[in-house]
């Protein structure tokens, strides 16, 4: 089977960091599976009724990582929910930033 042609413009890591979104007066927490400067994939366990198009506003907490000389951040930005998946124990949100996170660091290192 030949290997999917990869679209992306920023390359996406492997992170299990702490998120929040917020949606008018809602808000969900979760951890995100992935993330680049462009976008994020994250899985919540709490219900926050969105659709592909929605603009949430985000809060991303980078931690410390002494090893990498990396010290703890809190990324905050909006971003426009791409895709909506639904398990059994809550869902997974795929989001576009509106801006690239200039903040992230160009090669977080792997955590999960």
């Amino acid at each position: 089977m030949a290997a999917k042609d990869e679209r992306r413009k920023s390359p996406r890591f492997d992170v299990a960091w702490p998120i929040e979104v917020a949606h008018r007066s809602a808000k969900a927490r979760g951890e995100t599976a992935n993330i680049s400067r462009g976008g994020a994939f994250f899985k919540s366990f709490e219900p926050l009724r969105l659709k592909p198009g929605s603009v949430v506003d985000v809060r991303i907490d980078v931690p410390a990582d002494a090893s990498a000389g990396r010290k703890g951040e809190t990324i905050v930005g909006r971003a426009h929910v791409v895709r909506l998946e639904e398990f059994p124990d809550g869902c997974g949100i795929a989001l576009h930033f509106s801006e690239e996170l200039d903040a992230l660091p160009a090669s977080p290192d792997t955590d999960k």
